[in-house]
C-alpha cells in the first residue's frame, strides 16, 4: 500500500485484514483518519460498527447525530440489519432518532431523488435488444448508467432498475433474491409495454451483487432468458457457494454466462469460484471467466471491446 497517497482499495484491504486479526483499535483509528478523507461511505459505517465493538456506544450515537445534517446519514433498515449495532437500540433517545431518519428516507423517496433509468439504443432498429443494467450495493442508477455507457452506443436499449432499499443518500441495496427479481421483472414488463424489445436478446447483466441478481435470473430462467454477463461479481450466494449448487442443478444447460474479474474481487471472493465455477461446468453450462487488471472494485478499462466480444459469446457463439 502506498505511504503517501493510498487508494480506497488499498484502504478498505487494509481494513479487512485489521478486523480479521482482531486488531479492533488499529481498525478503528484507520476509518477515523480516512473516512471523512475519502468521503467513504463504507468506512463511516466501519467506524461506526467498530465503536460499537470497541464499547464505545455513546461516542457512536453521537456520530450518528452529526451526521443528520449531511447527506451520509444511514437509513433505519441498514442499521437495523447489523447485529454489531443492537447494543445501540436500547440507548435513551435511539428510538426517537430512528423516526427522524425514517422523515428523511420518506422525504427521500417523495424527492425522487434516484430513480430507474432508460436509454434508447443510438444505432439500429427495431424491436430493440434489452439490456438489464443492475447496480451494485452502495450505487445507484446513475452510476449504472455510466458503467454501462457502451451499450446504447452498440444498439442496445438499456434499461436500469433501482433497488428499492437505502442505505444512505443516493446508495441504494438488493437483498433477498426473491425481493430482487420480483422488482426487476415488473420494471422488464413496464419497459417491455413502452417500448418495442426483442424478447429473444434480453441480457441480465450486473455489477457486485447487482451481477450477482442478474446471474440468478438466468439461472431460474426468468422470462425464458438463459444469459448473464456480470463484472466483480459478488453477494450473499458467493459468500456461501453451496448455496448456489441447488440453483446451478436447476438449470438448464442451455444458460451461458460471462464473468469478469479484477483483482481486487479475485481477492475477495475467488476461494468461492473455486466452487461455483466446477458447478457450472458439471451442469453443462456454458460460460467464459475473464480477469483484468485493475485497481479497486471497477470496470475494465476496455470495456467496451470486452462487451463486443461478450455479445457475441452470449448470443451468436457460431459467428
Amino acid at each position: 500500500m502506498s505511504l503517501t497517497q493510498p487508494k480506497p482499495h488499498e484502504i478498505h484491504k487494509l481494513l479487512s485484514v485489521l478486523q480479521e486479526g482482531q486488531d479492533l483499535e488499529q481498525a478503528f483509528q484507520l476509518t477515523a483518519r480516512y473516512m471523512e478523507q475519502m468521503d467513504d461511505g463504507f468506512l463511516r459505517f466501519n467506524y461506526l460498527c467498530l465503536a460499537v465493538r470497541l464499547g464505545r456506544i455513546q461516542h457512536a450515537f453521537d456520530f450518528l447525530q452529526s451526521l443528520l445534517n449531511t447527506d451520509h446519514w444511514f437509513s433505519t433498515w441498514f442499521l437495523g440489519r447489523s447485529d454489531e449495532l443492537k447494543p445501540l437500540f436500547g440507548m435513551p433517545g435511539f428510538e426517537k432518532y430512528l423516526q427522524v431518519l425514517d422523515e428523511k428516507e420518506a422525504d427521500y423517496w417523495r424527492q425522487g431523488v434516484m430513480k430507474p433509468i432508460t436509454q434508447l439504443p443510438q444505432i439500429g432498429n427495431t424491436p430493440y435488444p434489452l439490456l438489464v443494467g443492475l447496480h451494485g450495493n452502495g450505487f445507484n442508477t446513475l452510476d449504472a448508467v455510466q458503467q454501462w455507457s457502451c451499450a446504447p452506443q452498440k444498439g442496445w436499449l438499456a434499461t436500469f432498475p433501482l433497488a428499492n432499499h437505502l442505505v444512505m443518500y443516493g446508495k441504494h441495496w438488493w437483498d433477498t433474491h426473491e425481493e430482487n427479481i420480483e422488482l426487476v421483472l415488473s420494471h422488464i414488463h413496464e419497459i417491455s409495454s413502452q417500448y418495442p424489445v426483442d424478447h429473444d436478446r434480453i441480457l441480465y447483466s450486473g455489477f457486485s451483487k447487482g451481477g450477482e441478481v442478474a446471474m440468478v435470473m438466468a439461472l431460474r430462467g426468468c422470462l425464458n432468458v438463459k444469459v448473464f454477463l456480470t463484472i466483480g461479481t459478488g453477494g450473499y450466494l458467493h459468500l456461501e457457494p453451496e448455496k448456489l449448487r441447488p440453483i446451478i442443478e436447476a438449470a438448464s444447460p442451455d444458460v451461458r454466462g460471462v464473468m469478469m474479474y479484477g483483482p481486487y474481487d479475485l481477492d475477495r471472493i475467488g476461494k468461492s469460484l473455486d466452487v461455483i465455477l466446477p458447478m457450472l461446468a458439471d451442469r453443462g453450462i456454458a460460460y467464459q471467466f475473464i480477469q483484468y487488471e485493475a485497481e479497486g472494485h471497477v470496470f475494465p478499462s476496455d470495456f467496451d471491446r470486452k462487451f463486443t466480444e461478450a455479445v457475441q459469446f452470449l448470443f451468436d457463439p457460431q459467428a
